[in-house]
């Protein structure tokens, strides 16, 4: 990932995303533009957390039965993301400044595991157009 730009300029970041009413749709490309929300990323419908006795957070998603069980990186990560409403760039911010790691660096290693989780169908990009029609509905 590069280097965040300052003043007017917009960054353009390719955000993958799936129609949240459609779990089994592909996924799509959309745009991040600093300065703009991003994209929420959420938990797909029906997934479940079990925080183990080992620390760890395992998801679960009965529509692809598929499980992840998540190290202290992932969970930190996706407590991240809830505290944050789904904002990955707020949640990355967060997690750099706990971890005293490079903020771009943590973004894009955020981004892959969003990308693995997504991939495996326990987390979605809500496009802002199908969130509003769901908070409505």
């Amino acid at each position: 990932m590069g280097a965040e730009t300052t003043g007017t300029a917009k960054t353009r970041r390719p955000m993958r995303t799936r129609r949240a009413d459609s779990p089994d749709a592909p996924v799509s490309a959309s745009v991040e533009l600093e300065g703009q929300p991003a994209v929420p990323i959420r938990p797909a419908s029906g997934v479940t957390v079990k925080l183990l006795d080992n620390g760890s957070l395992e998801l679960y998603s009965p529509q692809t039965a598929k499980r992840f069980q998540c190290n202290r990186v992932g969970t930190a990560m996706w407590i991240a993301l809830r505290q944050h409403d789904g904002q990955p760039g707020a949640a990355a911010e967060m997690l750099a400044e706990l971890w005293q790691t490079d903020p771009a660096n943590t973004r894009a290693d955020l981004d892959v595991w969003v990308d693995e989780l997504t991939d495996a169908g326990l987390l979605l990009a809500e496009a802002p157009q199908l969130q509003a029609r769901q908070e409505t509905q």
